[in-house]
């Protein structure tokens, strides 16, 4: 058997956090990455990214006559493994693409209200952001840690009860 193995060259440097006015929405992983990876395209995957359909989301629709250069003020103001914050001032509705692997525990918030996170071009994170000026977050909260810190809360309660009642026990068993 022959290994399928390609290598690609990045041409241009592209910002690991930048706002797009266009995008297309796909509705499975697979097929994005089929359209990634189909040679007979020449797709601008950073201008127009892919965008995965959940179903569970309302999916915003592109604006027509889009003029990029209207699109380009995204500061990141902070940047730490589990969050990444920006200011974002959109001159009309936009995707704020964030160039980092998505990976299942991501939320993301706009004024610290949670929004819909999608995945973008396969494998990075997608926010819909609405034109004007915004404060966006995207903090690594999985669920995992949610329950793994409900379940240490009910052991150190039921750890506390039971010692406080084997302790009055002993006490009472002693007199």
């Amino acid at each position: 058997d022959r290994l399928n193995l390609r290598i690609y060259e990045v041409l241009q440097k592209h910002p690991p956090c930048y706002l797009t006015g266009s995008w297309n929405w796909i509705d499975s992983h697979n097929k994005i990455f089929s359209s990634i990876l189909d040679e007979t395209s020449n797709p601008d995957f950073v201008n127009i990214p892919l965008l995965e359909a959940t179903g569970n989301d309302s999916m915003p629709v592109p604006e027509p006559n889009i003029k990029p250069e209207l699109l380009q003020d995204v500061a990141v103001t902070e940047r730490t493994p589990e969050s990444v914050e920006a200011d974002v001032d959109a001159h009309q509705s936009s995707i704020l693409v964030l160039a980092d692997q998505n990976y299942p525990g991501w939320q993301a918030f706009v004024y610290s209200k949670r929004v819909p996170l999608y995945l973008a071009n396969g494998f990075m994170r997608g926010i819909y952001v609405p034109s004007g000026h915004h404060h966006i977050q995207f903090r690594y909260e999985p669920d995992s840690l949610r329950l793994g810190w409900l379940l240490f809360l009910l052991g150190a309660f039921l750890a506390a009860y039971l010692g406080f009642r084997s302790f009055r026990d002993l006490r009472d068993h002693k007199e």
